[in-house]
């Protein structure tokens, strides 16, 4: 699958749940006046780019599983 069918209007993923390999192109700041988003862009190898938010920023991640981040 690549990045791009996922602006599809009708992109389901299985169970809720995408799996997703990119390279991290560029991680937004953490400003207080952004809700407490901090967003995380990858970019595959056909140039398309993914953007990720994270509440409470990345590193509140980073001592908890990435791998259960789940499709909304």
């Amino acid at each position: 699958m690549r990045l791009s069918e996922v602006t599809r209007t009708d992109f389901r993923p299985p169970f809720g749940e995408l799996d997703v390999v990119g390279m991290v192109a560029y991680i937004g700041s953490s400003l207080p006046g952004n809700s407490g988003f901090q967003t995380v862009y990858l970019a595959d190898t056909d140039f398309n780019i993914l953007g990720l938010a994270f509440w409470g920023g990345v590193k509140v991640l980073v001592s908890w599983n990435l791998s259960c981040v789940y499709w909304r």
